[in-house]
């Protein structure tokens, strides 16, 4: 549980969208390893695009997730 959950204060908004974006982070992430560990190296062409497109969208979550989790104390 997060104590901040039921908090409407400014941090409280803000570690609740910290954690969010940090569960959306693990969840891609976990997809993208039982995908690619399911698929080997048969990935087709198509295939490999949109994984490398997913992985390059997590590492974009990733970020807002460390800019986010930086500004929890302004």
């Amino acid at each position: 549980g997060n104590p901040f959950a039921s908090d409407v204060s400014e941090i409280a908004t803000k570690v609740v969208l910290h954690q969010r974006v940090g569960v959306a982070t693990a969840i891609l992430f976990g997809l993208l390893t039982v995908w690619r560990v399911t698929r080997g190296s048969r990935l087709t062409r198509h295939e490999g695009f949109l994984y490398t497109l997913m992985t390059l969208a997590g590492i974009v979550v990733v970020s807002v997730t460390g800019y986010l989790g930086g500004h929890l104390l302004e």
